[in-house]
C-alpha cells in the first residue's frame, strides 16, 4: 500500500530458488537441453541452508535440501562473531586471516567443527553429527576454540569449509552425473 503497488502484481519467491534462478538464468554457457546441476549453500534462508537442483530448459527441479538447522554458513558466521567481527558482514576479514595459519594446526582444529556436521548419507545435503544446531553452536566453539590463536581459528573455519563444499559438490556430481554447475549463496561467495 505504501508504495501503491497493486498486491496482484506481488509474489513471493523462497530464498534458495531466488539464490539458484540468479545463477542459472544469468550463466553465460547454459545450452538447451543440457542438464545442469544447480547448488545453493548460505546460513538459511526460509528454513533451508543448501540444496541441490536440476534445471534444464528454464526449469528448475529440487532434488535435496539440508535444513537451517545443519548449516555450513552458519558456523562460519559463528566463528565471525567468536573472533569480535560482525556476522554475515566480516566474513571476508576471516578468510583473509587463513592463510597466515599454520595448515598443520588448523587442521587439526578443522576437526572440532566436523564434530558438528557432515554429509547426509545420500551425499546431496548436510546434516548434523551432534544434536547441537549449528543455529546455536557458538558456545561450543567457544569453549572448543579457548586459547588457540585467532588465526589458526580462521585457518580452521576455511579448511572446514572447503573441505565439506569439495566433498558435497563432488558427491553431487558423481549422484547426478551432471558436470555442469551452477552455485548460488553465500557460502559459494568464499575463497
Amino acid at each position: 500500500k505504501h508504495l501503491q503497488i497493486d498486491e496482484d502484481n506481488i509474489c513471493f519467491i523462497e530464498h534458495h530458488l531466488a539464490h539458484l534462478a540468479a545463477a542459472y538464468y544469468t550463466a553465460p554457457n547454459v545450452a538447451p537441453n543440457k542438464p545442469i546441476l544447480g547448488l545453493t549453500c548460505d546460513g538459511a534462508g526460509d528454513g533451508l541452508s543448501a540444496t541441490v537442483s536440476l534445471c534444464k530448459n528454464n526449469s528448475i527441479k529440487r532434488i535435496k535440501s539440508s535444513d537451517r538447522h545443519a548449516s555450513l554458513g552458519k558456523i562460519y558466521s559463528r566463528i565471525t562473531m567468536l573472533l569480535g567481527m560482525k556476522p554475515w558482514e566480516h566474513e571476508y576479514k576471516i578468510m583473509g586471516l587463513a592463510p597466515y595459519s599454520d595448515l598443520k594446526i588448523a587442521n587439526e582444529e578443522a576437526k572440532k567443527l566436523h564434530h558438528l556436521l557432515k554429509l547426509s548419507n545420500d551425499g546431496l545435503g548436510f546434516k548434523l553429527n551432534t544434536p547441537l544446531s549449528t543455529n546455536y553452536c557458538y558456545y561450543y566453539l567457544r569453549d572448543a576454540f579457548e586459547r588457540v590463536r585467532f588465526d589458526n581459528i580462521s585457518g580452521a573455519v576455511q579448511s572446514f569449509t572447503e573441505d565439506m563444499l569439495v566433498k558435497w559438490v563432488k558427491s553431487a556430481i558423481k549422484k547426478t552425473k551432471i558436470r555442469d554447475i551452477v552455485c548460488g549463496g553465500g557460502v559459494f561467495m568464499n575463497v
